[in-house]
């Protein structure tokens, strides 16, 4: 059987420039020998039984990303964006690409600072062309050389959904009359969505005919737009309640309901089709209230929740638990990676566990320079290559190998230790072995029984490591139950065709 690729190996070498994480690629084929010994190590043993029980969806939309312009820890695309053209490198295109990122969040938390018609030509009440600088609420200089236009061609070059952020602190602070602030914000959904053919309010008509001026007769086809980002931190309160400093808590639960449909309706108007998405939590007192008005409750079909870094398995399932109660997904808007492989690769294993869940997630950032839980790096010196971290890797792996279901996995003699994380995938062609062995010292010797199911004769086996790259061909005994090693402080997707 023809050896399966992940990554091509001329990039194999640039994966991470913090650890030599390398893709190791296992093909086995069934005959009838033995299975071949591996090498004397310390190892420890489990046997699984993979059942034919379906026990809840996955979203490919998990192994989403965000494209964050210019934030406190990092530039995002300013590092790399070309200023005369807007475009980024098509060598970081082309990494953008290997990580199969399904949908992409832009600009990030950014949005609440900023008003997006800084970001394109021609906008009404600016100058014609864009300012290539602009100053920021908190003193920061903000590069716009790469906006909405470019982000909107990036969209249809590649082929991701995407995630607008907008500004909604402007008028929850009421920085302006709030209906002009829910104005600027749907103008951004007819820049993007709206088309000719379509009557749009009178405030809101203009922008098509604009974007077509900057050179996308097509609309971008915008799919999420998301109200504001992390309104539950203490910095966005102080904000609201500074604004309003003589309300009480039933006031200021009001205000919020006030606005948020004031924004809702014009957004509505600029696309009815749009997901609208708003946090799950917002302000201690006032999250009941705002999800208790109907009008809201019926035109918000995702909450947004967000991870300082890779959460924790309880954290995931109070969020489930709050889709539940409200009865809407939940897309994970912000998490931001680790730099080990291994704890970031954990935590989309939770995301597959709480799939039935999750709309979508969207690990954070996409493109750095000295975070170590960047997906792209993009180095300082300018005669190295940018290149796909180890967590990037990581979650390239398993966004390009992963079913549509999670499937019931009995575990005998399990390790206390808790170094062994598995799900299995399934989708109508293949099973998917989804395993982090965290034991710094020790391989993982699993058997898979897979008689439920229809396995083809030979099976494949990549693994992401730090401490190097083998190559082995290892012969099954029967296709009923499958012998895997994983190595030390590895991840690994074991593939398991299905016979027709």
């Amino acid at each position: 059987m023809e050896n399966l690729q992940f990554i091509n190996p001329k990039k194999i070498a640039a994966l991470s420039n913090h650890a030599a994480a390398l893709v190791t690629i296992f093909t086995l084929s069934a005959c009838a020998g033995c299975v071949s010994s591996p090498p004397k190590q310390k190892y420890y043993s489990e046997n699984l039984t993979i059942t034919a029980t379906q026990l809840n969806s996955i979203n490919a939309r998990i192994f989403g990303k965000v494209l964050e312009k210019s934030a406190v820890r990092e530039l995002g695309p300013e590092l790399v964006v070309d200023l005369k053209t807007g475009r980024l490198p098509t060598n970081v295109l082309a990494l953008i690409k290997d990580t199969h990122s399904p949908l992409l969040v832009f600009p990030g938390p950014d949005a609440d600072q900023s008003d997006w018609r800084d970001s394109i030509n021609n906008a009404p009440e600016k100058k014609r062309f864009r300012p290539l600088l602009v100053s920021r609420p908190d003193g920061r200089q903000i590069n716009t050389r790469f906006g909405i236009d470019e982000f909107g061609r990036m969209k249809q070059e590649l082929g991701f959904e995407a995630v607008l952020v907008v500004n909604l602190l402007d008028g929850l602070a009421r920085k302006g009359p709030v209906r002009e602030a829910a104005e600027r914000a749907a103008g951004l959904i007819a820049y993007c969505n709206g088309q000719y053919a379509v009557k749009l309010p009178r405030a809101l008509r203009h922008w098509p005919g604009i974007r077509a001026k900057n050179g996308n007769p097509i609309p971008f086809q915008v799919e999420y737009v998301q109200l504001g980002s992390h309104l539950d931190s203490a910095a966005y309160q102080s904000a609201v309640s500074a604004a309003l400093p003589h309300f009480d808590t039933k006031q200021l639960a009001q205000w919020y309901v006030d606005c948020l449909t004031v924004y809702i309706q014009h957004i509505r108007s600029a696309d009815p089709t749009i997901k609208i998405i708003l946090d799950a939590e917002i302000a201690p007192d006032i999250t009941a209230t705002v999800y208790q008005n109907s009008y809201i409750a019926e035109n918000i079909n995702v909450l947004a929740v967000s991870a300082a870094g890779p959460d924790t398995p309880d954290s995931l399932s109070r969020y489930a638990d709050i889709a539940k109660t409200l009865g809407k997904p939940i897309a994970v808007t912000e998490w931001i990676g680790a730099a080990s492989i291994l704890d970031s690769t954990k935590y989309l294993n939770a995301l597959i566990r709480h799939g039935a869940s999750i709309e979508f997630a969207a690990q954070s950032p996409l493109l750095g320079q000295t975070s170590p839980a960047a997906v792209i790096r993009i180095p300082k010196a300018p005669n190295e290559s940018p290149n796909i971290t180890a967590t990037g890797a990581a979650s390239a792996l398993y966004a390009r190998h992963h079913g549509r279901h999670r499937l019931e996995v009995t575990r005998k003699n399990q390790q206390d230790s808790g170094e062994l994380d598995i799900v299995v995938t399934a989708s109508e062609t293949a099973i998917y072995l989804h395993a982090v062995n965290s034991s710094p010292t020790r391989r993982a010797r699993i058997v898979a029984d897979c008689s439920a199911h229809k396995v083809a004769d030979s099976f494949s086996m990549r693994s992401l490591t730090s401490a190097g790259a083998s190559t082995t061909s290892t012969p099954i005994r029967s296709t009923r139950k499958i012998p895997v090693v994983l190595p030390p402080e590895s991840v690994s997707v074991i593939t398991l065709p299905l016979k027709p």
